[in-house]
């Protein structure tokens, strides 16, 4: 099932809906995690620790746009090596932030829905 979702056109198409800009924040991240794996100290706990974060700020990133097809960036090739390495939980790392960023969704419109009564009660 994640094979077939995870599909290279399927990321262009989530790509198509992000602005130039956004892609460019989007090869920022990109270039951010592909620096960190090529370091020479690589595998190093502290390096694993850099790039866990850097590959996270891409996969919430890309979840903004792609939702559930953000779970398929640790599956890309350029990816898998380093995450193996550094022994990252992708689909952990991608269930944690799903969830934050759900949160901050519902946590957003309760807060619209209280600023508009109190809007309207005065």
């Amino acid at each position: 099932m994640c094979e077939q979702t995870c599909s290279r056109d399927a990321m262009l198409i989530c790509r198509r809906a992000m602005t130039e800009e956004e892609q460019q924040q989007e090869q920022h991240l990109i270039m951010e995690a592909s620096t960190i794996a090529q370091s020479f100290n690589f595998g190093s706990e502290d390096t694993c620790d850099s790039f866990r974060r850097s590959l996270a700020k891409l996969v919430r990133f890309r979840n903004e746009f792609c939702g559930d097809l953000s779970r398929c960036t640790c599956g890309e090739a350029r990816w898998e090596a380093p995450s193996v390495r550094c022994a990252v939980d992708c689909e952990r790392m991608w269930r944690e932030d799903a969830f934050v960023v759900d949160s901050a969704h519902r946590i957003t419109a309760y807060f619209a829905v209280f600023l508009l009564l109190r809007m309207i009660a005065w």
